[in-house]
């Protein structure tokens, strides 16, 4: 197994749900305004999800998300990269 691999593996035996895979669109809607922003759900579960915004440096700290399926949850970011978040629901 590669070191890559290893790490990936070591973050998803933390996780305090499996991810699904999914790929599908969402929106990020700021709490305290109207606006929103277009992203990707790359995967999510029953405790969070992993999203690709179309601007990462824009997504607030905290913000509602709305899934594929048409559900809003309120997210928290725990991290983020240059394309990706990753998130927790509250």
């Amino acid at each position: 197994m590669s070191k890559d691999e290893n790490e990936t593996q070591e973050v998803a035996d933390r996780r305090a749900a499996p991810r699904k895979r999914t790929l599908q669109k969402g929106e990020i809607g700021f709490i305290d305004s109207h606006a929103a922003i277009e992203c990707v759900v790359l995967d999510i579960s029953e405790t969070g999800a992993r999203l690709r915004p179309t601007d990462v440096k824009s997504v607030p700290e905290k913000f509602r998300l709305r899934g594929p399926d048409g559900t809003k949850r309120l997210c928290e970011v725990v991290w983020r990269d240059s394309q990706k978040i990753g998130v927790r629901f509250l």
